[in-house]
């Protein structure tokens, strides 16, 4: 009784101040991007598992030539990548798994960025897909691995 006394004072809340929700969506993939923007890539955004309301935070940190999550597995659910390059060059920040892919804007040197998705249970590979100079940053170790239960 209590859980559905506090859901419909959230929901009566939320009605009453409007959409609490601060950060712009792409309609088409379900991406949020708190500074600059995301670049949906290939696959778009599917059905969603349900949602407990928590939203995961994941720090993730580019550099020549890693890709550094705070977390290596999560619960499903909206996560928040709050990316930071870390290097000297230019990257990206891109999330691929299950048919789906997003993947930030490219981030400059020192550049932060957040980008919130939703992801369904499997094995992610986060990468950066930047090829410039005849260099290919995920072939040069720029990628890891995120599994999301």
């Amino acid at each position: 009784m209590r859980r559905i006394a506090a859901a419909f004072a959230a929901v009566s809340l939320a009605v009453a101040c409007g959409d609490a929700d601060p950060l712009p969506e792409d309609d088409d993939t379900g991406v949020e991007v708190q500074s600059g923007d995301s670049v949906p890539a290939a696959g778009g955004q599917t059905a969603l598992p349900p949602d407990d309301g928590a939203v995961r935070n994941v720090s993730a940190t580019l550099t020549e030539w890693s890709v550094t999550l705070t977390q290596d597995s999560v619960p499903a659910g909206a996560i928040a990548f709050n990316v930071r390059n870390g290097g000297t060059m230019t990257h990206r920040f891109e999330v691929e798994g299950n048919g789906q892919e997003w993947a930030t804007e490219d981030l400059a040197p020192g550049g932060d960025i957040t980008m919130s998705v939703n992801l369904t249970p499997g094995t992610y590979e986060v990468y950066c897909p930047i090829v410039a100079g005849g260099v290919n940053h995920e072939e040069r170790g720029m990628t890891t691995v995120l599994r999301v239960y």
